[in-house]
């Protein structure tokens, strides 16, 4: 189930709505931060995507790929993966979590730095974010140089 403040229903399931507005960076994070625990908080071009914490078959399958791609990552010495929660803030009006997230080499060198560049962003489709995972998320990291973006369907094991 998806909770968005910019749409009605999402998958015939009831959602929460605000009302239609373009949503700041700061408005994000002050309505993120007194949020109830549990709850996944997105921000792409002034929509804001809250989602229910994933199912564990969810859970499972970014697992593998992170037990997959964080050693590749380090032997091959071009980046450092990451699982969400993480926030990604690639440009004002843009803060996505993907699920598993590989940051270039020298992206993070202290605790203050925001990671502004990804070498890939891997989103597994659940139900309720497919549509912003295809249609929103996609321009939004190409926009912003991301080198690769996959999205897993595990329902007909398949990476776009």
């Amino acid at each position: 189930m998806c909770f968005t403040p910019s749409a009605g229903q999402i998958m015939g399931m009831p959602v929460k709505r605000a009302a239609k507005r373009r949503w700041t960076k700061e408005a994000f994070y002050s309505a993120r931060d007194g949020a109830p625990p549990g709850e996944r908080w997105e921000l792409v071009d002034g929509d804001v995507l809250v989602t229910p914490a994933p199912h564990w078959m969810h859970q499972r399958m970014v697992a593998r790929l992170y037990e997959l791609l964080a050693p590749y990552a380090r032997n091959e010495s071009f980046g450092e993966a990451f699982l969400s929660p993480v926030d990604v803030p690639l440009e004002p009006g843009l803060v996505t979590q993907p699920d598993v997230l590989v940051v270039p080499n020298g992206e993070l060198r202290t605790r203050s730095d925001f990671i502004r560049h990804l070498v890939l962003a891997v989103e597994v489709l659940s139900p309720s974010s497919a549509g912003y995972d295809r249609v929103k998320k996609r321009p939004a990291y190409q926009r912003n140089r991301v080198s690769e973006y996959w999205i897993v369907d595990e329902q007909s094991r398949t990476i776009e």
